[in-house]
């Protein structure tokens, strides 16, 4: 799995937006919200490959969440990003 290379990751004060900056114009009807923990997941598996279970393993390790429930959140996290085609 592959997060798309052409997003970027703004942080606006404690905020982060994923936006897709297509042709250099910023479209903001392309504007996804993330929280923190979505936000840094997003930071450590960008350009490259990875899986649910390495990234659920990541949020596990870095905040107080079990590794049974960092998959279930990560895989929704997925799921979402996929819908949404943040997604390669």
């Amino acid at each position: 799995m592959r997060l798309k290379a052409n997003l970027q990751h703004l942080n606006v004060g404690k905020d982060h937006f994923i936006i897709d900056p297509d042709g250099g114009a910023i479209n903001l009807t392309d504007l996804y919200a993330m929280n923190e923990a979505a936000a840094y997941l997003w930071e450590q598996f960008s350009n490259r490959d990875f899986t649910p279970e390495e990234m659920a393993g990541q949020l596990a390790a870095t905040y107080d969440v079990s590794p049974e429930q960092a998959l279930t959140d990560v895989r929704q996290l997925l799921q979402t990003w996929d819908e949404d085609g943040l997604i390669a």
